[in-house]
């Protein structure tokens, strides 16, 4: 790398905060290969998973979970390379963090969901109908758009409303057209119900707001929220982290990311998980 680049729009690293970070964020070594060890053992008869498929098809709610949380851990490893890489040359961008925590958080909570240990076999066996039909759903838009000559996804949607019926989940609207029984949660919900524990006076909803709107460019979420802007020099404006926000969301991006390896490892292997919800 060129030794004479330098961002002129970035104030220099706090080093002592980075390391702080980093070494938070270091924690998705020990998840990985917690998630890793877990695929390689066998599936006792007296696990949750095994109960539930003797109640009908969990095999959406846990495939969905699994894939749900490999997804989190590869957002979470990547904000950890990103940030080890070299922060002096090339600091990592202020709303990459972010966007990252997002990544993370999102399909940790949707583990949490699919597989809580709180619910019922029968609760867990409709969040996954649930879930796979939105994914379906996703899909057959996505065909339309890019592949419509090779679409298929309409016929596995008939397959997975077949299953659901078959479970007892599907019913009909006011235009006779089949419905699922149970529908998916919404990331607002998700956040109050799962995340945590909070801050008093606040709702765990606030940090999906946050990371909404810094996804999205607003202005609020990144003007004294993520970045703290300086004075206008000739160079332009300096802008620089705010450390102490960016810590943490660290420190509950990896909590949730954590919660949800605990959620698929306990709910293959032991006979009582204990996910459920934040406490």
């Amino acid at each position: 790398m060129d030794d004479a680049f330098k961002p002129q729009t970035v104030r220099s690293l706090d080093p002592a905060a980075a390391n702080r970070l980093l070494h938070a964020l270091g924690t998705v070594k020990d998840l990985e290969e917690r998630l890793m060890a877990s695929h390689v053992r066998p599936v006792p008869a007296e696990s949750q998973l095994n109960r539930d498929l003797a109640v009908g098809n969990a095999a959406f709610a846990y495939n969905y979970a699994s894939n749900a949380v490999g997804a989190a851990i590869d957002h979470l490893r990547t904000w950890y390379n990103m940030l080890a890489c070299d922060l002096v040359k090339f600091p990592m961008p202020i709303l990459a963090h972010y966007t990252l925590a997002r990544a993370v958080y999102e399909p940790s909570l949707h583990t949490l969901w699919l597989l809580d240990a709180t619910s019922t076999s029968r609760e867990r066996i409709g969040r996954g109908y649930a879930m796979e039909l939105q994914s379906l759903r996703d899909m057959r838009n996505f065909q339309k758009a890019a592949k419509p000559s090779e679409a298929n996804a309409q016929a596995l949607i008939d397959r997975v409303l077949d299953g659901a019926a078959s479970d007892g989940f599907v019913t009909l609207d006011e235009n006779g057209a089949r419905r699922l029984t149970v529908p998916v949660r919404n990331m607002v919900d998700l956040f109050n119900d799962y995340d945590g524990p909070e801050i008093p006076g606040r709702k765990a909803e606030w940090r999906y707001r946050i990371l909404s709107g810094l996804a999205h460019g607003r202005r609020w979420a990144v003007v004294a929220n993520a970045a703290e802007v300086e004075t206008a020099t000739d160079e332009g404006y300096l802008i620089r982290p705010n450390w102490q926000y960016l810590q943490h969301f660290a420190d509950y991006t990896v909590r949730i990311a954590s919660r949800a390896v605990s959620a698929v490892v306990e709910y293959r292997y032991e006979a009582s998980p204990s996910v459920g919800a934040s406490s």
